[in-house]
């Protein structure tokens, strides 16, 4: 579980930094569909219902919150839209789109990018190690800490500029 140290100092880092976080006043549950999906890491819940938002100051990056977890219209950006593009990329190859949905079956997104090239961190569900990858090739990534709180740490360090 997160202590809310971290949490808070991950907020103080967000405002010295020039994001827009806004802090939830309760806890935020995912969705059931998001809930039923996924194994949700218990660290990443309780992160993700801290606040309601969490984006830089061009909102063109942003660490996803449990409410942000919903379907959207196609024409809104969704939390799931590498995984949306890459099952319409494939079109009717119906063994590509499985592999597409196995791989994002394991790793939640966390966070998205879209200045300049689309990118994303997700948490692997079974082991909680925080990963990285970029388009085209969502699937090729790196891992970039064991865990939220490494992930964080990271951050806050400077040695992962957002």
């Amino acid at each position: 579980m997160m202590s809310a140290s971290l949490f808070e100092r991950f907020a103080g880092w967000a405002v010295k930094n020039g994001w827009k976080i806004e802090t939830s006043g309760e806890r935020t549950n995912f969705p059931p569909d998001i809930v039923k999906r996924y194994d949700i890491p218990a660290e990443w819940a309780d992160f993700a219902s801290s606040f309601t938002l969490c984006e830089d100051s061009s909102a063109c990056k942003c660490f996803l919150s449990a409410g942000d977890y919903v379907s959207k219209p196609p024409e809104v950006f969704s939390w799931n839209e590498f995984e949306l593009q890459e099952t319409a990329f494939a079109e009717d190859d119906e063994e590509e789109k499985a592999r597409v949905r196995a791989f994002w079956d394991r790793y939640m997104p966390v966070f998205l990018s879209v200045s300049g090239e689309y990118a994303y961190y997700a948490i692997d569900t079974r082991s909680g190690a925080v990963i990285s990858g970029c388009e085209p090739e969502y699937e090729e990534f790196s891992t970039e800490a064991e865990d939220l709180r490494g992930f964080i740490e990271r951050i806050i360090s400077g040695d992962i500029v957002l």
